[in-house]
């Protein structure tokens, strides 16, 4: 060791995370901050939307869009972690193959490996928690764009009714 200190698992997430919003806020890519309309606008009843006009059903169409898009963000940023600690396991188990004889499965050799070292450990269980809120968020972001293309429709309908 030279003097340097080593990172945990979690301060490379942490830094590896930093660099990648320090790019996307560089180069103006931020998305949409969240906004509390943007639920109002998805979770409207039957009255409310009959009560709208055209103009207000196409702005809480473009409110469903942004919603989307933020969701689309944080989405992301869950793919990121999922990547960032799928490729760190991924290098982990290569050094250490080695120690099992060729008829193992691979799938066997690899959560052995996560079960006895602790940062693979460590790794898995970000990824775990990573792919559990991209399950949970994927068919969110998909109904809510829909939402936002009836909204549009709807907008139209009441425009020449």
């Amino acid at each position: 060791m030279n003097g340097e200190k080593r990172l945990t698992v979690d301060e490379k997430l942490t830094q590896f995370e930093k660099v990648v919003d320090d790019y996307i806020h560089g180069n103006y890519l931020d998305a949409i901050q969240f906004n509390p309309e943007f639920e109002q606008a998805v979770s409207l009843n039957d009255d409310e939307l009959k009560q709208l006009t055209s103009e207000e059903t196409l702005n809480k169409s473009y409110l469903a869009y942004s919603y989307a898009n933020y969701m689309q963000d944080e989405y992301n940023k869950h793919v990121v972690r999922h990547n960032f600690a799928t490729d760190g396991i991924r290098k982990i188990v290569t050094d250490e193959l080695g120690r099992f004889d060729k008829y193992t499965k691979h799938e066997t050799k690899e959560q052995s490996i996560v079960n006895e070292n602790s940062v693979a450990n460590r790794l898995d269980l970000i990824r775990r928690h990573a792919k559990a809120r991209m399950d949970r968020m994927e068919n969110r972001i998909k109904d809510i764009r829909r939402l936002g293309d009836i909204l549009i429709e709807l907008s139209k309908r009441k425009q020449y009714s």
